[in-house]
This record gives structure tokens, C-alpha cells and sequence, in this order.
């Protein structure tokens, strides 16, 4: 993912907030505003076109169902493949996925 640079001027308060949310996360400030940058802008190409279907056939189990569903865990090695793209697009982005 290229990236590219913008200059803004944020009021003094929004700063200082940044800053301190930066200190207490042991990151940078652009990082922090970067991350803001990247929730609020929502990427529709991550999410598969069909997952609104898949959560409304959960409104047709049964509690019993639902609750070995919520329980249910990924293997170890598809849980590490999924955090270790969440910290790369945390940092980088996500391209070509």
C-alpha cells in the first residue's frame, strides 16, 4: 500500500488528546490518528458482500445452537494468521488481499 502524506491543522485541545492517548499506547501520534483515519473510513473489500446474510440466518437458531456457535474456537494457526494480519493493516494496510 503506497502511502501519502497530508498536512493538517488540528485545534490545540483535539492535539493534546491524540498525544496523550499516543503516550499511554506507546505509539507515535500519527499512528493514533492514522488508526482513527482507518475506522473511520470503512473498508467494504475486507468484509465479504455475503456476511449480511450469514447474520441474519443467526435469527433462526436456538439458544442452544447460538451458544456452541459463541464457544466455538479457531485452530491456533488460523487465529495467528488473522492477528497477524490485524497488526499489518493496523500498520501498513491491507493490499491485494
Amino acid at each position: 500500500m503506497s502511502k501519502q502524506s497530508v498536512v493538517i491543522d488540528l485545534p490545540e485541545d483535539i492535539y493534546n488528546k491524540y498525544k496523550q492517548r499516543a503516550q499511554q499506547m506507546q505509539r507515535s501520534v500519527e499512528a493514533e490518528i492514522v488508526e482513527s483515519v482507518f475506522k473511520a473510513v470503512p473498508n467494504n473489500d475486507i468484509v465479504p458482500s455475503d456476511l449480511d446474510e450469514v447474520v441474519a440466518q443467526l435469527g433462526f437458531l436456538d439458544n442452544k445452537a447460538l451458544r456452541r456457535i459463541a464457544r466455538s474456537r479457531l485452530p491456533k494457526k488460523d487465529t495467528a494468521k488473522i492477528e497477524s494480519l490485524h497488526f499489518k493493516r493496523q500498520s501498513e494496510g491491507l493490499g491485494g488481499v
